[in-house]
């Protein structure tokens, strides 16, 4: 039988271009885009509170609140590693691509 685990979630506001900081054992992390194309983002996710300690302060991972914007028959080079959120234009022409970036020790070692 699965043991369900405890979990509580938790919300970041930022504006594409940001850095946030997430918990490293974030799970199921999501970014909502604010509907006025503004570049503001809401990154939710799920942090587990095994003993009843989610007020601690946890380990993070800065990174980066990255978009990109891709036409119908165009191809992407980029990599959308770490959750990516994709938001269809009104006419289905394009799709912006939000997605959280590589920390400063992932580019150093590239």
């Amino acid at each position: 039988m699965i043991e369900p685990v405890p979990h509580r979630w938790r919300s970041i506001q930022g504006t594409v271009g940001d850095t946030v900081k997430v918990p490293t054992d974030a799970e199921s992390v999501s970014l909502f885009p604010a509907a006025d194309g503004s570049g503001e983002v809401t990154v939710s996710f799920f942090v587990f509170d095994l003993i009843g300690e989610f007020d601690r302060v946890p380990e993070t991972e800065s990174r980066p609140i990255e978009s990109e914007t891709i036409g119908r028959d165009e191809t992407s080079r980029t990599v959308f590693r770490h959750h990516a959120t994709i938001v269809p234009a009104s006419d289905s022409e394009s799709a912006t691509v939000y997605y959280l970036g590589q920390t400063e020790e992932e580019r150093r070692l590239l």
